[in-house]
């Protein structure tokens, strides 16, 4: 990844973090945002996060994002300026599942 699309992307998970704690607080204390991805032609941003707590809280994060799509992009247009914006798109991360995964494997074959 290039050093501009590294800093955009390192900003726009910043200040998701910082939307969520200030516009948020009550529906998003369980979401934690793990990362920003952004394509090689800026066009799309993917925002992975995690729903901490019970499998039901996946479902509501999922829903929150669905629903506050457009008030956050709002928000972020507001605090980063780009001359073109990527469409963002939410994603859970499930990353910690596949590590926990590999690790009951490697306690396997020990």
């Amino acid at each position: 990844m290039d050093l501009r699309r590294q800093k955009i992307s390192e900003l726009i998970r910043q200040e998701m973090g910082n939307i969520l704690r200030q516009d948020f607080c009550d529906e998003a204390k369980s979401i934690t945002i793990t990362n920003a991805i952004i394509t090689g032609d800026l066009q799309f941003c993917r925002i992975t996060y995690l729903a901490l707590g019970h499998r039901d809280f996946e479902e509501i994060a999922a829903k929150f994002f669905k629903k506050n799509h457009a008030k956050i992009k709002r928000e972020l247009l507001k605090k980063i300026s780009i001359k073109y914006f990527p469409e963002i798109r939410f994603e859970l991360d499930r990353s910690i599942e596949k590590g926990n995964h590999v690790l009951q494997i490697l306690d396997k074959i020990e």
